[in-house]
């Protein structure tokens, strides 16, 4: 059942037919009601079509203008060259509904939370909170560096012994605190301990709850990293690495998803001195995006005519990702208890391609609303400074170290993020009259703290293993906890 587009007056018959492929033949007998309809409705002004729904949010009042827009210019193409595909005589219905005075408020919140779009927007906390897992993997392994770690490692290991002293592999080994002496302790190594090969990974989940500007979200993250180092004399380390990482993004209601799959390549230095070090990290990736968003609402619910639009969006994309990190910290010793303060400055960049938006079904309610999204930047500078207090603790088993870390970060890219999105089907579409809407994200917050704690473990053989846990917290609607843990064999080649 179709019913009248307030808004869209015409002046002429509508001439010739559409199927539902798009080409000429036979108008079904709805299109034919709608035309009659167009042709002696009134014409209120633009901003009455565009109200939206009762106390819409500045997304929705955006996509409600988007909506008058595109129904405007298609009801005008009808008239004048009487040749819309199916997709764009859905569209047309579909508006029939969306700029109604007699849709129910109800009726008008639901269809717009459903085709708004807003699921781009976790892209934001995506590229800010969730897309350091490699990063930090390259941190955790420069970090082991430093305490001159040497030969194949599966974690990120940083061990002194009980006078504080850094367990360097041929000078000060582990081999001294561990049960069967310097068992599985080498000062040999592939080109004689310069260079190391190294496996890392991370694991993350988070959450975002609802807000103005945005679904809630649940995430789930993890990495793997792969690469090499070699040392240069003994202040400088240079290397690179390969990693690949997930983040996937399900939204609360059904809404749809969001994942990330991405490989990149890394190169790193890192300059030491006593108890002073200086890290550069930087890194490129190409990461494919894939969207998919759930359009689900009644139309005229409780009626003989009600219209279930139930459709399922499909668009893919990719991005260009570029990251770069400075950090610097101290270490401090006392017996076997040591503290670092440490600073950081890390730049992270996402250009996500312009892309358009499919539909389940085709020939159903709903296929004129996918979208079509623009290129745009999502970009984060974030500082941080913090704290590692960590302990030596010689057991009959082997050496634990456990270790406790508190940071605070700063957010200095803090504006809301836009995302420009049309509708796929539009008249206009690629056109200079073609004005997108732009949904926002919300602001992001601008400071911040994390804290967690973990240990590590080194046993007889070469053998250890560790696990750390870390929280972000004070964020008024971002959750996130970060987990790493992992095994490490050192031995000669």
């Amino acid at each position: 059942m179709l019913t009248a587009i307030p808004g869209f007056r015409c002046g002429r018959r509508v001439s010739g037919a559409v199927s539902r492929s798009g080409n000429r033949g036979a108008r079904p007998l709805g299109w034919l009601a709608l035309a009659s309809f167009l042709s002696v409705l009134p014409a209120p002004t633009l901003a009455q079509a565009a109200a939206g729904p009762p106390k819409p949010t500045p997304n929705q009042a955006a996509m409600a203008a988007l909506v008058a827009r595109t129904c405007t210019a298609l009801a005008g193409q009808s008239v004048g060259a009487g040749d819309l595909t199916a997709a764009q005589q859905d569209l047309l219905q579909r508006c029939s509904v969306l700029t109604s005075a007699a849709t129910a408020p109800t009726v008008l919140t639901a269809a717009y939370n459903a085709i708004l779009g807003q699921q781009v927007n976790a892209l934001g906390p995506q590229t800010r909170q969730f897309a350091t897992l490699g990063q930090d993997n390259l941190t955790a392994r420069l970090a082991e560096l430093r305490r001159g770690q040497q030969g194949v490692s599966l974690a990120g290991l940083a061990l002194t012994d009980a006078a504080g002293r850094d367990l360097i592999a041929g000078q000060t080994g582990t081999g001294a605190l561990l049960p069967g002496g310097a068992s599985g302790d080498s000062s040999g190594g592939l080109l004689d301990g310069k260079l190391g090969i190294f496996l890392n990974g991370n694991l993350a989940v988070g959450s975002n709850a609802q807000s103005l500007n945005s679904f809630a979200f649940g995430v789930s993250g993890n990495s793997l990293t792969l690469g090499a180092d070699y040392r240069i004399g003994e202040r400088f380390v240079v290397g690179g690495a390969i990693g690949s990482g997930r983040t996937k993004t399900d939204f609360g209601d059904a809404l749809g998803r969001v994942d990330l799959d991405s490989t990149g390549v890394s190169a790193f230095a890192s300059y030491y001195r006593q108890r002073f070090y200086l890290d550069l990290l930087a890194g490129v990736g190409r990461p494919k995006v894939d969207l998919q968003r759930h359009i689900n609402y009644t139309e005229m619910p409780g009626t003989p005519g009600a219209i279930v639009i139930d459709q399922r969006t499909h668009g893919t994309t990719h991005s260009q990702e570029a990251w770069t990190g400075l950090s610097t910290g101290w270490d401090f010793h006392w017996s076997a208890l040591s503290v670092t303060p440490e600073l950081s400055l890390n730049f992270h960049q996402n250009r996500l391609d312009g892309f358009r938006e499919t539909v389940s079904q085709p020939l159903a309610p709903g296929a004129g609303l996918a979208l079509a999204f623009d290129p745009v930047t999502v970009s984060s500078l974030q500082g941080r400074a913090g704290v590692r207090v960590a302990y030596v603790f010689s057991t009959p088993w082997g050496v634990l170290v456990p270790n406790a870390h508190a940071s605070y970060i700063r957010e200095f890219h803090d504006s809301a993020d836009a995302f420009a999105v049309r509708y796929a089907d539009s008249a206009t579409l690629g056109s200079p009259a073609d004005q997108p809407a732009l949904i926002h994200s919300d602001a992001p917050e601008g400071h911040y703290t994390a804290n967690g704690g973990g240990f590590v473990a080194q046993f007889s053989h070469g053998i250890s293993g560790f696990a750390d846990y870390e929280q972000l917290r004070s964020l008024q609607t971002i959750k996130k906890h970060e987990f790493g843990f992992g095994l490490r064999y050192q031995g000669s080649f």
